[in-house]
């Protein structure tokens, strides 16, 4: 049975507002964004369509996990711990409906990002993947997605930082069955990891190009590090020492964060 989620009864105000203001940031995102439409939303969850510039598209949906705690003035409640999935395709309906060209992809917020709330986290990766040719200049695995053939993506279950996990794999970890030793496979991982890596060395000359032609003064490089790293300490604060808030700057930061490559 399908129940509507609500939010946790021991959450504070603050906590619950900084909710509602994020879901609110990201219903603006997506409304404001060409290139953007929501999913049916299961259980309240919100799920996200997104036409990428490279005309991939891709589908961010939630999963909520539970873990119990001990709270003081609760007792023990069970958190809701998120999990961002990424689903992509070559063609709209392949993502819609999960056809077998569709392919997970293991993407999204780390670390201090998931400080913020939801919403934001959402928000942050959908402009991202909006603009997924420069995400993909610095992660690697969206570069190998982006540039497979749709005719390959079949062949493939996911995109990870380890490499190209490919559907045989999965099937046979989980079954236990024996495969003859040729297969016919015209896309097999190591000829989409050769167009990735030549892809890849392109972009990584236009970028030495780009760098080339800016000078960045040494002293403002220092500040700028500087500023990341107190912005960092600041994200992984404790909750008592850092108040529960919506900060848009945080949230634009995380989208930079990921543009860039950051973790």
């Amino acid at each position: 049975m399908n129940h509507e989620w609500h939010l946790p009864g021991h959450w504070s105000q603050d906590k619950r507002k900084a909710h509602d203001r994020s879901m609110e940031f990201l219903s603006g995102i997506v409304a404001g964004s060409e290139g953007m439409e929501w999913l049916d939303r299961k259980h309240r969850f919100p799920r996200v369509l997104v036409k990428g510039v490279s005309r991939r598209w891709y589908a961010i949906e939630l999963t909520a996990v539970y873990s119990e705690e001990y709270l003081e003035d609760y007792g023990v409640v069970e958190e809701i711990l998120w999990r961002i999935n990424v689903t992509g395709g070559a063609w709209k309906d392949d993502v819609v409906k999960r056809k077998p060209h569709s392919v997970s992809l293991c993407i999204g917020p780390k670390r201090s990002g998931k400080k913020l709330p939801i919403g934001d986290q959402v928000g942050a990766l959908a402009l991202s993947l909006r603009s997924d040719r420069t995400t993909a200049m610095r992660i690697p695995l969206l570069a190998q997605f982006i540039v497979s053939p749709r005719s390959a993506l079949k062949e493939v279950y996911q995109f990870s930082e380890e490499g190209v996990i490919m559907e045989e794999d999965v099937f046979m970890m989980e079954d236990y069955e024996e495969f003859p030793e040729h297969v016919d496979d015209p896309w097999n991982a190591e000829e989409i990891d050769n167009i990735a890596q030549a892809w890849a060395a392109e972009m990584e000359t236009v970028l030495e190009m780009a760098n080339s032609l800016q000078e960045f003064d040494a002293a403002e490089r220092e500040d700028f590090d500087r500023w990341i790293q107190d912005r960092e300490e600041e994200m992984l604060k404790e909750p008592e020492e850092q108040p529960w808030h919506h900060d848009e700057a945080q949230v634009w930061k995380l989208e930079e964060d990921l543009l860039n490559g950051r973790n």
